[in-house]
Order: C-alpha cells, then sequence, then structure tokens
C-alpha cells in the first residue's frame, strides 16, 4: 500500500482533492397545472394558411418540414390562393371533412398537450395539432382518438408530448363537417423539481432473495413517487386482469428531443392530462420507458399486479402496456430504450408465464372510439408481444419502433429462458386460502342484504384482497378475463352489501408483506333476490303482510291464470323463491325467454312458513321469466331469485 503523507500531498501540484458526493435531492410531490384552450368552428384566418390541410406525421408517415415562424409568430401566413372553407376530400382529412381549425393559440410553456370535446356528438374521424417550439411551428401530429368506458370519461386523443412548447393549433376532421361540441385544447406544465435529474439513477430492483416468485429479473423502476405523482389527481380503477395473454408496445406521439431531466416531467404531465382532462382514474399505461433507457411506473400497482388501463382501446384486459416516450413514426428507438422495453417485457412474460415468441387470442371489447380494425365480441388473433397498431387504426408504435418487434421478441425469449434456467418457475409465496362454509341464507342466494363470508388466515399474508364479479338481473355476469378489487382488508372476513337482483362470484387472494400476490380462491357464488316492485303482477295475487313472513310480506292467490313476470332476466340457471308450502298448496310453470324451465312445487304434507324451493336448469336461459298458475290450489310466494351459477 502506498502511503501518503501531508507534505507529499501539498507538493504534487497534479494532485486532486477529495471531493464528497452530496446525496440527490428527495423526490416529491409536484403538482401539474393544466389550462384550458376552447376552440369553435373554422378560424378564418387559420384556414388561408396555406398549410392548414398539410398532411399529418402518422396519416402517411413522411415528416413534414417545419414552417419558420412569420413575422407575428402567433398568426398564420395567408396563402396566395385560399382553399374553399368546404373542401373535404383533401387527402389529409382521411375521407372526412374539415370540422375545427383553430387559431396559433398563444399558451403558457407545456410539456404534454391534447385535446377533448363533450361525449355524445360528432363521429370524430381525425384530429391534428401543430405546436410552437423554439419559435418554430412543427408539422401536424396525429393524435389517436381513443375511449375507455369509464364513468365520467371526456372523449379525447392520445396525449402530445414536447421538450417545451409556447403555442398550438389543432385540426378536428369528422364524418360529415359536423363540429363536436365543446372542443377544448388542454396543455400541461407539469413543473419541476430538483429531483428529476437523478430519477432512476438511485433506483434498485427490488427482486426476492426466494427463487422463482417472479420479482427476481424486475428491472429497476422510477415508482409513482419517485417521478413525483400528485395522488390527489387519481381515484379508484379497481379492475385487474386475470390473466397476462399478451403485451402492448405504444408510443408518445410528439417530442424525441427531450432532456434525461424533463423524462420525469413528462410523465407527470400525462398523469395530469389522463386524470384532469380526460376524467380518467390515473395515467393509462401499466410503465413508460424513455429514450434513455429509464423505466417509469404508470398505473398503480402495476409493479404487483395487473391493473387494467388504457393502453390499446378495445384490448386492454388481459393484456398490459409499455409506452415509449417519444415518436417512433420520426425517429428511430435508441438501444437503451429497446433494452429496457425488453427488461419490463421479460420481466412480466416470465411472471406470467407468457410465450414471447408464440401468438394468443384477445376479445375486442366495446370501446367503439378507440377504432378497432374488428368488430366488438371478435376474438383476434394476435402476437404475444405486439404494436398497438395490430389491432388499432394508428400508426402506433411507429414504423421504425414497430420494425423492432421481432427483434424484441427473440431478446425476450432468451431473457426468460435465463430466468427459468436460473430460477425455475414460478410459484406463489403464499398458499390458497380455505373457505369457510357459508349460511343457507348466503348461498346460492343471499337473502338479506348484509352476509358476512369467511376464509382461514393464510401463513405469510399480511392482509388479502376481496375480488367480484358482478352483474345486474339484465347485465352480463363479468367474464373470467377479469376482476373488480372490491376491498383490501387485514382480517378474516368479509361483509357484502349487495344490491337486489344482483349476482355476484366473491374470490379472496392473499398478499403478502412484499405486496406480492397469491392465488385467486373463490369464495361462494351468490345471488339476491329480485325487488317484488319490479315484478309485473296479475291482478289475482294478494300482498299480505305479517311478522311470519320472510321480508315481512307474502304475495298470494289461487288462480290457474294468475301470473308473476320480470323483464330482461339474463343467464338464468335455476329459480329459487321464499315460499309457503302445505297439503292445499299446488304448482306453478316456470317460464323463461318462452321455454318451460320446470315447476316450482309448493305441496307438503305439513304447512309450513317461507320455506325455500328451487329448481335447476340444465343451461342458461335469458329474457322474460314468468311464473305462471297451473291449478286451483294456493301459491304464495315472498322473494324470487335467478341464480346465475349452479
Amino acid at each position: 500500500m502506498v502511503r501518503l503523507t501531508a507534505a507529499g500531498l501539498l507538493a504534487g501540484a497534479a494532485v486532486v482533492a477529495p471531493v464528497a458526493t452530496l446525496p440527490a435531492p428527495a423526490a416529491h410531490v409536484v403538482k401539474p397545472e393544466v389550462s384550458t384552450h376552447h376552440v369553435r368552428g373554422i378560424d378564418g384566418n387559420a384556414r388561408r394558411d396555406a398549410s392548414a390541410l398539410d398532411p399529418a406525421v402518422g396519416d402517411d408517415g413522411k415528416a413534414v418540414v417545419p414552417r419558420r415562424a412569420t413575422a407575428s409568430p402567433f398568426a398564420a401566413a395567408p396563402s396566395a390562393a385560399p382553399t374553399p372553407a368546404t373542401a373535404g376530400a383533401h387527402p389529409a382529412l382521411d375521407g372526412g371533412r374539415l370540422a375545427v381549425l383553430g387559431a396559433q393559440e398563444r399558451t403558457g410553456h407545456f410539456l404534454v398537450a391534447g385535446v377533448t370535446w363533450a361525449s355524445g356528438t360528432s363521429d370524430v374521424v381525425l384530429v391534428s395539432v401543430r405546436i410552437r417550439e423554439d419559435g418554430r411551428w412543427s408539422p401536424w401530429t396525429e393524435l389517436e382518438v381513443n375511449d375507455v368506458g369509464v364513468s365520467g370519461e371526456r372523449p379525447g386523443t392520445d396525449p402530445l408530448t414536447t421538450s417545451g412548447a409556447d403555442g398550438i393549433q389543432v385540426r378536428v376532421v369528422t364524418k360529415d363537417g359536423s363540429a363536436p361540441k365543446d372542443v377544448q385544447v388542454d396543455v400541461v406544465d407539469p413543473g419541476s423539481s430538483a429531483a428529476d435529474a437523478s430519477a432512476g439513477s438511485t433506483a434498485r430492483p427490488l427482486a426476492s432473495a426466494d427463487a422463482a416468485t417472479g420479482y427476481e429479473n424486475k428491472p429497476s423502476i422510477v415508482t409513482r413517487a419517485g417521478w413525483g405523482a400528485d395522488e390527489r389527481l387519481s381515484s379508484s380503477w379497481p379492475d385487474v386482469s386475470a390473466h397476462l395473454d399478451a403485451m402492448y408496445v405504444h408510443h408518445t406521439a410528439g417530442t424525441n428531443s427531450y432532456t434525461k431531466a424533463q423524462s420525469p416531467a413528462i410523465v407527470r404531465g400525462i398523469y395530469a392530462y389522463h386524470t384532469k382532462s380526460r376524467g380518467w382514474p390515473d395515467i393509462g399505461y401499466q410503465f413508460l420507458v424513455d429514450k434513455y433507457g429509464t423505466i417509469f411506473q404508470g398505473r398503480k400497482d402495476a409493479i404487483y399486479d395487473n391493473p387494467i388501463g388504457a393502453q390499446a382501446g378495445g384490448y386492454n384486459t388481459d393484456t398490459i402496456g409499455v409506452s415509449a416516450m417519444g415518436n417512433f413514426q420520426t425517429a428511430r428507438p435508441s438501444s437503451a430504450l429497446l433494452t429496457s422495453i425488453e427488461k419490463v417485457l421479460a420481466w412480466k412474460g416470465y411472471e406470467y408465464g407468457v410465450n414471447s415468441l408464440g401468438h394468443t387470442r384477445l376479445l375486442t371489447g366495446s370501446s367503439t372510439g378507440s377504432n378497432t380494425k374488428a368488430k366488438a365480441g371478435t376474438w383476434v388473433r394476435v402476437p404475444t408481444i405486439l404494436g398497438h397498431r395490430d389491432t388499432n387504426g394508428t400508426a402506433c408504435p411507429g414504423k421504425y419502433l414497430y420494425a423492432k418487434l421481432p427483434t424484441i421478441r427473440s431478446a425476450v425469449h432468451q431473457r426468460i429462458a435465463s430466468a427459468r434456467a436460473k430460477w425455475g418457475t414460478i410459484r406463489y409465496t403464499t398458499a390458497a386460502p380455505t373457505v369457510l362454509a357459508a349460511s343457507s341464507s348466503a348461498v346460492p342466494v343471499q337473502w338479506f342484504s348484509r352476509t358476512t363470508y369467511r376464509w382461514k388466515a393464510v401463513r405469510g399474508a399480511t392482509q388479502y384482497q376481496i375480488l367480484t364479479r358482478s352483474a345486474s338481473i339484465s347485465g352480463s355476469l363479468r367474464d373470467t378475463r377479469m376482476w373488480h378489487v372490491s376491498a383490501t382488508v387485514k382480517g378474516t372476513s368479509y361483509t357484502f352489501s349487495t344490491p337486489a337482483g344482483w349476482s355476484r362470484v366473491v374470490a379472496v387472494r392473499p398478499v403478502d408483506s412484499a405486496h406480492r400476490r397469491g392465488p385467486v380462491r373463490i369464495l361462494h357464488r351468490m345471488t339476491r333476490p329480485v325487488n317484488p316492485a319490479t315484478i309485473h303482477w296479475s291482478p289475482s295475487w294478494t300482498r299480505v303482510n305479517g311478522s311470519a313472513y320472510f321480508s315481512g310480506k307474502v304475495y298470494t292467490t289461487v288462480s290457474s291464470t294468475a301470473a308473476a313476470k320480470l323483464y330482461h332476466v339474463k343467464d338464468a340457471r335455476s329459480v329459487v323463491v321464499k315460499a309457503e308450502v302445505g297439503p292445499q298448496f299446488g304448482k306453478m310453470r316456470v317460464v323463461i325467454g318462452g321455454v318451460t324451465c320446470g315447476y316450482l312445487n309448493l305441496y307438503s304434507p305439513t304447512r309450513r312458513h317461507m320455506v325455500t324451493v328451487k329448481i335447476a336448469m340444465k343451461q342458461p336461459h335469458s329474457g322474460t321469466a314468468v311464473l305462471q298458475g297451473i291449478d286451483r290450489k294456493q301459491k304464495a310466494f315472498s322473494l324470487v331469485a335467478f341464480p346465475r351459477t349452479p
């Protein structure tokens, strides 16, 4: 070991004194500012601009040379030969007609922008914007139109990202040229933080030391706290996919010239646009990756669960979306970006057993505003790693990134194979809960409005998710592709309040101290009886009140033509009634959708109040349900239920 004396240090002119490394600034919540600019009709000066109908990047895949700013940077330069405002066959209008063309408008500084309009208005074909950066107007950029279908959603576009702009212009094309109501452009200044410059530099994987938990190959991720998410902007978006069948590669429209320090702010801007402008409960993507290879967590719980997002309208269930930050219709993706996309896809592919070189089938949903290539209800066959353009009418993720998908699939396959060789197949860190038997008043019919369901404690679990699939009497019970997270509890029971007529599948899933989810165990399948007020009673029925009757009332008749009708019953697999039985009681025929499904026999040697009488069916029936008298004996029942499952 070489030792230097103090004199030796002073004598060496080239010796550099040690420098203390200061800790990176701590991440903190940053509140974005969203400014709204309303646009109405076609601005005359803007329409006389020779570039007003230039093709947008994304229309034909070609970049347009940016126009230099005119003497007045926010005034459009008039064309020598104005085009009539009624023109509708221009190639840039994608077969529609120009409905809205705003002026080149001055705004405050922003990094993210998007366009929205009132729901239930004109059929929007194409939305394009151009922005002013560094005193120059960009070419028109096409923004994808989409919808998620969440309550309170405002129709609109994907966000446009910039490296810093102060002006914007919008163009909207509709099928018939009628303008949507309340068109507005929202621009977002996501604010800044000293921690933005170091985001991702200190992130570490949360890989477990236990083999094959699915987190061993988890890459470094900047969490929501790390990029400064203001959680006050978000609300509940509790639907999760039951499986992971495919993984989408997406891109954000807009700039490719942002700095590394701007990436967290851009993510905050997208988050603010999705929540404040679109009315979504959270950011739409599960993960985002910048051109420097930094990976950002998008949706809440995306690290530990599979929350349904908005990565590909019509195909958001059983999929996730990784959004590359940039426009890869005009720029080539960096190697750092590609590598990080591969890491995210390999991590989730390993965790959920996705064959990255294979294909799968996806069911087309009803997001009619997302330009799906297939009709709602259609199953489509797609690669398990795919681009947004594979299922929707969009250029996303851009021609240059889309061309890299074969390479990405191969790289992901190799990473998953390496993970399996090193750690083996995935196993849960907790066991499935053991279900405790429910009372006869809870299943198959939950006769009371509130019922408690229980299970045994699971070793290693610190809390439990309560998962449900629910539907009204006339609605379709949610399919097995998704769950609704109804609650998270620390105990081993949960009390449900269920509306009259609704059916529900209830499941429980253990969660360990590291937030890892265990296997799902179905607790019970139950149905609430319908509200008697919704039943159409023929005149021969009489309502009788009394404490001896279930729910305090009974409907009784001796007519052979008596009928009780309930309209719009969906997928009933049985009929269950609380009824009186006895020697003087008769039968009722049950007809659903015009098909006789069986007979309710109310005869008993001894008279009893409010017993359960049931008929089961071999297959589900839908339509108008009719309980018909077939004899002149007495019939009396209090409540009727139509369970969905056997």
